[in-house]
């Protein structure tokens, strides 16, 4: 699930991940975590995929996805820089970090998480 491409094999070589590009989308940017992978387009969406235990690919949900995924509640066209860790994942809006604990977000219901998101990011300096 970590190489987007819909199955877990292994793969020698590299090769283009065709949901993203079927949808017309140019990746500027890639980062990939443990088990997790994001990319960043040119129109500052954020997509991830892999595995999803603590929260990491930032959809609201614990399951994980084998192909990518538009990370949603990330403010539109702002996301300039992504960066993936263990079982982290950060998307950088201008020159502010925004990092969320998508873990204690996620032990909220769905209206909440996108009012906390909000107010991380609007506690950002």
């Amino acid at each position: 699930g970590q190489l987007g491409h819909s199955c877990v094999d292994n793969e020698v070589y590299p090769r283009v991940i065709e949901s993203l590009k079927s949808k017309n989308k140019k990746v500027i940017q890639v980062a990939a975590g443990w088990k997790h992978s994001m990319a960043l387009t040119t129109s500052s969406e954020v997509f991830a995929w892999g595995l999803n235990k603590r929260g990491q690919l930032g959809n609201g949900k614990l399951e994980g996805v084998s192909r990518p995924i538009k990370v949603p509640g990330l403010p539109e066209g702002k996301i300039q820089q992504i960066s993936a860790g263990g079982e982290h994942s950060l998307a950088c809006e201008r020159a502010f970090v925004s990092a969320v604990q998508m873990t204690r977000i996620l032990e909220l219901p769905a209206q909440e998480q996108a009012r906390e998101r909000k107010k991380i990011m609007m506690t950002t300096p």
